[in-house]
């Protein structure tokens, strides 16, 4: 078993916020879930792995594998290329937040969790991460037209 809990600094609301939102509480419940993926790969690699969120629109994003929401979008591209590195099959479920038991680790920062000491990330490079998508992505379209 692991865990992380992380607090969201006002650096990584400035990295991840644009001008025109008030919040970014959606792209932190789908950065949460990229997290967790890359953080415990080798635990989970060639694994099926069932993955339970309260917030229904990121459960939507993740199942449809898109977002209209741009930064979510880079989010969920992170997401499926960890999964198809890892040859991960995972399915997203919905829970209700009075019956989630990691609810409390996305509320405060909590270093030991059911007896597990918690791992620390790094939530800036994990986001940053994400953000290579665009970069591989404009890589991969430049190698593919120099072969056309």
């Amino acid at each position: 078993m692991g865990f992380f809990s992380e607090v969201v600094t006002p650096a990584l609301i400035s990295e991840m916020s644009r001008e025109d939102q008030k919040t970014i509480l959606f792209e932190l419940e789908g950065l949460a879930f990229a997290t967790g993926i890359s953080l415990f790969r080798q635990r989970i690699a060639r694994k099926r792995l069932i993955i339970f969120t309260d917030n229904q629109a990121v459960q939507a994003c993740l199942l449809k594998c898109i977002s209209s929401n741009d930064h979510m979008d880079l989010i969920i591209k992170d997401v499926c290329r960890t999964e198809e590195r890892l040859n991960l099959i995972s399915c997203i479920e919905r829970v209700p937040s009075q019956s989630n038991p990691s609810d409390v680790l996305s509320r405060e920062l909590v270093h030991k969790f059911l007896g597990v000491d918690r791992s620390s990330v790094d939530l800036c490079a994990m986001w940053r991460q994400c953000l290579d998508a665009i970069l591989e992505e404009g890589r991969s379209a430049m190698a593919s037209d120099r072969r056309l």
